[in-house]
């Protein structure tokens, strides 16, 4: 697999989601506002934006839920448990 991911800094969002949309052969996650991550689940090529928080008090806080997120669909969808994943 290999992925792409870019960042800026910028304001989180107080309230983090992650909305998932999943296709036949793509996965693709919104995670609140201008923060994204799409993989191509046949090639294993993904791309995505991340905000990194310009706050002291959350450090690296967003990052690590964003990466988090991400490794969670991707391995459901490994395991073959995705669609259970995100129906519930």
């Amino acid at each position: 697999m290999r992925w792409e991911v870019v960042g800026t800094t910028g304001v989180i969002a107080a309230e983090w989601t992650c909305g998932v949309i999943l296709e036949t052969h793509s996965l693709y996650l919104s995670m609140g506002p201008e923060q994204w991550f799409a993989c191509d689940l046949e090639t294993g090529e993904g791309a995505g934006f991340i905000v990194i928080s310009d706050s002291e008090a959350t450090p690296g806080r967003n990052a690590e839920r964003y990466m988090q997120s991400i490794a969670y669909y991707v391995g459901a969808w490994l395991q073959g448990d995705l669609e259970m994943a995100c129906r519930g």
